[in-house]
């Protein structure tokens, strides 16, 4: 039983691409009569002592548009970080939070 299912994980780990986890692995075995009955500690178990790890990889996200006509906001501060009072200058930046697949 443990050959061949090995051997199943690694047909599967290879239908992924690599980029499946042992999660995703037991859900597809789970769904094969022969396997049914498998444990995710189990899969995790033998997908490690084969060297089988998930492959993550970010797409990296180019977030600026510098090549527009538009105005560019001036640079009020222009690296003068000291103000005579409180609430003088204030500054932000911004943050892209990935959601879905956008």
């Amino acid at each position: 039983m443990n050959d061949r299912l090995r051997k199943r994980i690694r047909e599967l780990y290879a239908e992924h691409k690599g980029m499946a986890g042992s999660p995703m692995i037991t859900a597809d075995l789970r769904a094969e009569p022969e396997f049914s009955n498998v444990g995710k500690n189990q899969v995790a178990r033998h997908m490690r002592e084969m060297g089988l790890k998930c492959r993550a990889t970010r797409k990296f996200v180019v977030t600026t548009d510098s090549k527009h006509d538009e105005p560019v906001a001036p640079n009020v501060l222009d690296r003068n970080f000291t103000v005579s009072k409180p609430n003088r200058a204030w500054v932000s930046d911004i943050t892209y939070v990935r959601v879905g697949s956008k």
